[in-house]
């Protein structure tokens, strides 16, 4: 069934860990929920909606802490062609269900907007703290252009060489909260979604995430545990070309011989600073682990090597993340990535790349994207083209 009579918001191939919900048009062209849920088929018309609700959180006896039911938030899932819910709900959308097998063949429905992106690489891109579907998607439509060397702003006559894909999981505007629960809670969702996907359905691709979507990816996804609680070794079924670890707001350390594991924490935990020793553990802790599970998501070629890296985009700058190290007690990887080359780990050091972004971005610090939210401006963009493996085809 064609979703509703209007232009879509986005009309590419997205994933989310939204909850969603099976609906149909009824005879008077209203929607509503589905009574006899089926199996989720191609074309199906669901709704998403990223509002985290009251009955969704189980509330603890500290009002300050709110545990966020995982029970409601559904697996992750692909879906295309976004419109707007028609009851008007910020954040709350309809869109057609696409099946894994279906996936690869889709993320390339934005040729039909731009001549070349069937030929481009799906960038995945996993958003950070606080950034609401409404905007995402907004931004994605907006920076099509730039993406698809439209604007002749940057590496003229290159071609399309990434197709992003955003990530879209359901957060508050809780930052300990978010951290704490909804991330991790994603990251477990994303990491079962990845192990469902193979090279045959999407034969090349690249992650992004930028600043809490780090955390996502490298503490829920490759931090998984097992009953006693130590992080497990993952074989992720996919695997990504080149990946780019934009503004990160994880702990500096996580790619050290040596990290940090909290065994001589402090046991402070304030409105305004997480440090509890039990906490850190188990947010943040089994570093070398997580390190490994993460790096083994980089695609290996026929030598057994990666045939990308890892790109580290950071800003000295930055202040959301300078803000984040007060919270966190811990310096993070997007602004204190300088001077670490003799620190990591030796089987990492030919795979890990730098690049402080700040010398490259516009003068005005007074914006917020030009000092954290840069992911999709000019200079990012064409560092992430620059690094493309397209770039040696």
């Amino acid at each position: 069934m064609p979703l509703r009579n209007e232009k879509p918001v986005y009309r590419g191939l997205i994933v989310t860990t939204c909850k969603i919900t099976q609906v149909v048009m009824d005879t008077d062209g209203k929607i509503i929920p589905k009574k006899d849920k089926t199996e989720l088929k191609f074309k199906d018309m669901i709704s998403f909606d990223a509002n985290l609700k009251e009955d969704n959180i189980t509330p603890k006896k500290d009002k300050t802490e709110l545990k966020f039911n995982l029970n409601e938030v559904v697996e992750a899932v692909f879906l295309n062609e976004v419109v707007k819910h028609p009851d008007g709900v910020k954040n709350k959308f309809l869109a057609h269900y696409v099946t894994v097998e279906k996936a690869g063949r889709w993320t390339s429905i934005a040729n039909y907007a731009f001549e070349g992106a069937e030929e481009a690489t799906p960038l995945f891109c996993v958003h950070g703290f606080n950034d609401q579907p409404d905007e995402i998607l907004e931004q994605m439509v907006e920076r099509w252009k730039i993406f698809a060397n439209k604007e002749d702003e940057f590496i003229p006559k290159q071609g399309f060489k990434y197709l992003p894909v955003p990530v879209i999981w359901p957060c508050s505007a809780n930052y300990p909260e978010d951290l704490d629960n909804h991330s991790m809670g994603a990251g477990k969702h994303v990491a079962a979604l990845v192990n469902r996907v193979s090279s045959e359905h999407i034969p090349r691709k690249s992650l992004l995430m930028h600043s809490m979507g780090n955390h996502v990816i490298f503490d829920g996804a490759c931090g998984m545990k097992d009953d006693e609680g130590m992080v497990k070794e993952e074989n992720f079924r996919v695997h990504f070309e080149n990946i780019f670890m934009v503004s990160a707001d994880i702990p500096r350390d996580v790619f050290w011989k040596k990290p940090w594991d909290y065994d001589n924490a402090w046991n402070v935990n304030t409105r305004f600073v997480i440090l509890n020793k039990t906490r850190k553990k188990r947010i943040y802790g089994q570093k070398l682990q997580k390190a490994n599970n993460f790096f083994s998501m980089l695609q290996k070629g026929n030598d057994g090597k990666p045939k990308g890296k890892i790109y580290v985009v950071y800003n000295p700058w930055d202040r959301a993340l300078i803000a984040s190290t007060g919270i966190n007690a811990e310096k993070r990887l997007g602004t204190y990535c300088e001077d670490d080359e003799d620190k990591i780990r030796d089987e990492f050091k030919d795979y890990i790349k730098g690049y402080n972004i700040h010398p490259d971005l516009p003068r005005n610090i007074t914006d917020k994207r030009y000092l954290h939210s840069y992911q999709f401006e000019v200079p990012a963009i064409k560092y992430y083209y620059e690094n493309s493996l397209a770039s040696e085809d």
